[in-house]
């Protein structure tokens, strides 16, 4: 399965992957440093099982990036 994770704080992206990693499933993570860098891999995004968003960022956070990506019809399941 792919993950993306889009979180500001490299610690937390790494936290999460980490613990991700520690379920045993084979996933391609890959981790964004905002939510315009999410939104500028959209190709990924749409082949992804679950995305993790930041809802406290600088910039374009999670609630927003969210809102920019159903608004494009990528994942109108966001």
């Amino acid at each position: 399965m792919k993950i993306a994770v889009s979180d500001d704080s490299r610690v937390d992206r790494g936290a999460l992957r980490t613990l991700l990693k520690t379920c045993g499933q084979d996933f391609e993570i890959r981790e964004y440093d905002s939510g315009a860098a999410l939104c500028g891999d959209m190709g990924f995004i749409r082949e992804c099982g679950i995305v993790f968003l930041d809802i406290n960022m600088d910039g374009a956070d999670g609630l927003e990036t969210c809102g920019i990506s159903r608004r494009s019809a990528v994942m109108s399941w966001f």
